[in-house]
């Protein structure tokens, strides 16, 4: 649960925020880890463990957030990242109907 709860901090971190954002996370992952650990009574083992799989739960949903940062702004309105040739059938069928017509 809490590799999950990382995960999605890191993505909205991901979308909203440069890089530098990640420390007062990575300090707050750490500081909501050694808590835990106490409340728990965890070993400090398991306090390690706990806080590097916030940690790269963190790093990786930034990854992922900039990369939905990304696709979501691509240039010309378009959301298509695979070749034209690659596209669903329907795509097909979309461009042959809004595709006008030069009879006049």
């Amino acid at each position: 649960m809490f590799t999950v709860f990382s995960l999605l901090l890191g993505m909205l971190l991901g979308q909203r925020f440069r890089v530098l954002s990640i420390v007062p996370a990575i300090a707050f992952l750490l500081a909501l880890s050694i808590g835990m650990g106490i409340a728990y009574g965890w070993s400090f083992a398991t306090v390690l463990l706990s806080a590097g799989a916030g940690i790269l739960g963190l790093q990786t949903g930034y990854l992922a957030g900039i990369g939905i940062r990304y696709v979501a702004t691509l240039p010309g309105g378009s959301r298509r990242i695979l070749p034209a040739s690659m596209a669903a059938p329907h795509d097909y069928l979309v461009t042959i109907a809004t595709k006008p017509s030069n009879k006049y």
